[in-house]
């Protein structure tokens, strides 16, 4: 459990317990979302996240899954959009870099992401986002791209709204705006 939490850390918890009583255990205020499976996984919206059950059944109906076992909040008054971008920019830099969807799709994707960010030309980035992420997936040498994607697709299903606002007004002010999902510095991995 990490983002948004008063009592972060590692939880060990039953198969079936619902969500809410997790996050509740780590006293979690969601905002705008809650990541559930890593940055792999799948971000669901706050009524979604107090109604699943950690079954693969009840987080499949959601198209979400356990995954890595990892839980993010994304806390109040922080724009998700920014944090989408960047995660999918550290995504895009995994990549060993040796096939198309990885090379060329993956930072593509994440530049439409940085121009749904800064509001524009939201639809025609919008549209990109679509058309590229449904063509990278299942292409890739490995799974990267397919992580890489869900964590996508699924931020911009819940967070549509935060698009129309950033369509219409465009970025969000700098204090909705900072970094909670963790990311290696690259300097650190030198």
């Amino acid at each position: 459990m990490t983002g948004g939490v008063d009592r972060p850390g590692v939880m060990e918890v039953p198969f079936g317990i619902p969500l809410a009583d997790v996050l509740a255990g780590a006293s979690a205020l969601p905002g705008a979302g809650v990541l559930v499976g890593g940055y792999f996984g799948t971000w669901l919206p706050p009524e979604s996240a107090a109604g699943a059950l950690l079954t693969r059944k009840s987080l499949g109906v959601l198209g979400a899954g356990l995954g890595c076992g990892a839980v993010v909040v994304l806390p109040r008054g922080i724009c998700p959009l920014p944090e989408v971008a960047r995660v999918s920019h550290w995504l895009a830099g995994q990549s060993a870099g040796q096939c198309g969807p990885c090379a060329n799709g993956l930072p593509a994707i994440a530049g439409a992401l940085d121009e749904l960010v800064d509001g524009s030309d939201a639809d025609r980035a919008g549209r990109d986002v679509e058309r590229w992420t449904e063509m990278v997936r299942g292409r890739g040498a490995c799974k990267l791209p397919d992580g890489a994607i869900n964590f996508v697709r699924s931020a911009v299903a819940v967070f549509a709204d935060h698009i129309e606002v950033h369509r219409h007004r465009g970025p969000c002010p700098r204090e909705h705006v900072r970094p909670v999902l963790p990311t290696p510095a690259w300097e650190a991995l030198r």
